[in-house]
This record gives structure tokens, sequence and C-alpha cells, in this order.
């Protein structure tokens, strides 16, 4: 008998791309920007409210409507760019096969010197940043949980568990959460011993973000590459209503998107913003910050680079 070796074999990311609407409507050539936009709508383990797969185009949809001159850089957009690859066409049902392709993705991105930033689709995704980060890095997490689960409903591979397993993949890791106000006994646990940082709501609104900001930018300082990670629940739901697993007495999105336009520099290697549901969404206002966000970043990295 021959026995017969079956190997998968794995088509390049660009192969496995949809490309229906661009974000904003803003039509630019590759070439003349910094920044990738790529939506990954992944949506196989969220366990309150599914629906971030939607998410990428209802972003890209209500941009439409957004001016695109920052009155916090006092610039515009056409004057730095950004460039939307589309959306990732992921595997069915296929959780570590995606993520695999994800990191392909961001991988090829930052050997072009772009900036990837990823449209989720749930927080799992930000796994697939792990080879991007390198060592010394600092993994900026604006989020409601601390996603720091060992294990959550029987997986140990899903939303509530993915910063645990970004932390134990690191390699001289760093990790400042932003927002937090969600957690087990034992996420907080975890955090302390390893000295991972947590800056709480409650911290924030009770002594400002201008204390928690100048902390996070000496961690940066120390750091070769920075991520940010901004899950949209680290957002109170009254302003942004339409996320997988709302958490009340969250950040005002003033604060929210001053915090995030003091760490975007050089040393940004990638971002995403994530756990965007529509379906949850009241007058798009959760899908239209996300978009605010998007344009405040690609404005903020352009002038670091130029």
């Amino acid at each position: 008998m021959v026995a017969i070796k079956i190997e998968v074999v794995y088509l390049s990311w660009k192969l496995r791309l949809e490309r229906k609407n661009i974000f904003a409507n803003f039509s630019s050539r590759r070439e003349d920007s910094y920044v990738s936009i790529l939506g990954v709508p992944l949506d196989i383990s969220n366990s309150h409210a599914p629906g971030t797969m939607y998410a990428p185009e209802q972003i890209r949809r209500i941009a439409e409507s957004l001016e695109w001159y920052s009155f916090i850089s006092e610039r515009d957009l056409t004057e730095y760019g950004l460039y939307d690859e589309g959306d990732l066409v992921l595997y069915p049902g296929e959780l570590t096969r995606n993520i695999e392709l994800i990191s392909q993705a961001l991988s090829e991105m930052r050997s072009e010197n772009r900036l990837p930033i990823m449209l989720g689709g749930e927080h799992t995704i930000t796994l697939g940043a792990q080879p991007i980060l390198g060592s010394e890095s600092l993994l900026i997490v604006f989020d409601a949980h601390l996603d720091m689960r060992d294990e959550y409903l029987g997986s140990h591979l899903n939303h509530a568990t993915v910063m645990r397993r970004i932390w134990e993949g690191g390699r001289s890791l760093s990790m400042a959460f932003i927002g937090t106000r969600a957690a087990t006994p034992e996420e907080i646990q975890f955090a302390k011993k390893e000295g991972i940082e947590f800056f709480t709501s409650r911290m924030i609104w009770k002594y400002g973000s201008a204390e928690v900001t100048k902390k996070i930018l000496k961690m940066a300082e120390e750091a070769k590459n920075v991520y940010i990670s901004f899950d949209m629940d680290s957002v109170d739901p009254g302003f942004a209503p339409g996320v997988g697993t709302p958490e009340p007495l969250g950040l005002d999105p003033h604060t929210a998107v001053q915090m995030l336009y003091s760490f975007v520099g050089e040393k940004l290697v990638g971002m995403d913003i994530v756990e965007v549901n529509p379906l949850r969404d009241c007058g798009e206002a959760t899908t239209a910050l996300a978009a605010r966000m998007i344009i405040e970043t690609a404005i903020k990295y352009g002038i670091s680079r130029k």
C-alpha cells in the first residue's frame, strides 16, 4: 500500500481578498500612502452577540459621510492618504488557519514598510499581529475587558483569552490596558503577577487621562515597536452601543480619541479596531466613531513619517 501524504497548500493572502467598497470612498494609489486598511470579518467565537462580521463594510460605508479634515492635526487626509486592501476571505470555521492568514498579510505589509490597520471582526484577530510585534514591543489595548482568561467556555482560543495567548507567546512584550472595568479575580491576579499594566476607566474618570497617557508614552519610549488594539467596548455603551459585549461606565469619545491620537507615531507597526457590531448599533454611532478613529490615525501616522 502506498502512503499518500496530504499537504495543505495556503494561498497568498492577496489571492484571498474581496474588494467591494473602499474606505470613505477614498481613492488613491497604494504607492502614494503609508497606510493599508484590511478588513477581517472574523465572527467565530463571540459568546454574547454575534455580528462583528458585518463591521468592516459598515465602517467603510459610514466613513463616506465623514469629512477628511482633522481638527486635531489641522491636516487633511488627502495630504497623506490610505489604501484599502479589501477584506480577507476567511476559512469557514477554522480559527487557527485564519489567524495564520492574518499573520501572513500583516507580515508582508510590514516588510513593505506599511502600517496595517485591521477592521474587525472579533478581538481574536489581534493574535494574528503577534509576528509583527517583535521583541521589546508595547501592546496598547483599549478594552473594557482584560481578555486574560486561560480558558472560556471550554475553549483556550477565543475573544476572552486572546490577550493571555499573546502574552504567553510574546518576546519581551509589555502590555498596557486602557478603560478596564470588567475582569475576573483570576485575570486581575494574573495581570498583577506578570506586571501587566491596566488603567481602569474609573481611574481615568477620577484623575483624568493626562497622567495615564504620560505613563504609557514613557513605556512607548522604552519599546522598539508599538501596536494598538482598540476594542470599541472600551467606550461607554451610551456613546458606542454597537459592540459584541457592552460594559457600562466606559470612556467618553473625546478621551478615547485623544489618548489614541497621542500613541500614534513612527514606532507604530500596526493597529486594529475590533468588536464593532452593526446589528446592535444605534444611529450608526459606533461605526462612525470607529471610522473617525481611522481617519485621525492615518493623518497622525502620515505626519510622523514625513
